[in-house]
């Protein structure tokens, strides 16, 4: 058996604006990095057991969801914006060893396939921001994969 522990993933959400939003009183200021914690209660700690075939076809998938502003800028500006996401993945060699007499002996291995895939979409919420400005927001869609 291997035991898997996903605990969080950190997210770093990297923005750029050219030109620079206007500064306008009452907004919230452009930040161009922010960092931010998400959670998958389902794979928080999953047991891997190849004897048992647990879990079913022996993978995992936990999806969640996030969502913010991501800048406001004064009615009369206009904003052309793009998203793009990079969705990590790779594999992990889980190497079963024996121990005998104090002695480690390996006697197999099992590969871990990983994957993050990150999507998402973007929405100019006109007027909804501070002082009746442009909100840009942002839903992020991820959904990670074991196997």
């Amino acid at each position: 058996s291997f035991i898997m522990e996903v605990p969080y993933v950190t997210v770093r959400l990297t923005t750029s604006c050219q030109p620079p939003p206007p500064l306008a009183p009452g907004l919230v200021p452009f930040k161009p990095y922010e960092e931010f914690m998400i959670q998958f209660p389902e794979v928080g700690q999953v047991v891997f057991d190849p004897m048992s075939q647990s879990p079913p076809g022996m993978a995992v998938q936990a999806c969640t969801t996030k969502r913010g502003a991501v800048l406001e800028v004064p009615q009369q500006v206009g904003l052309n914006a793009q998203l793009k996401a990079n969705s990590p993945n790779g594999t992990l060699v889980l190497e079963d060893l024996q121990v005998t007499n104090g002695y480690k002996q390996k006697i197999g291995e099992n590969m871990l396939h990983y994957r993050l895939k990150v999507d998402g979409q973007l929405a100019m919420n006109k007027g909804s921001g501070n002082a009746g400005s442009h909100r840009l927001e942002v839903e992020l869609y991820f959904t990670f994969t074991a196997q």
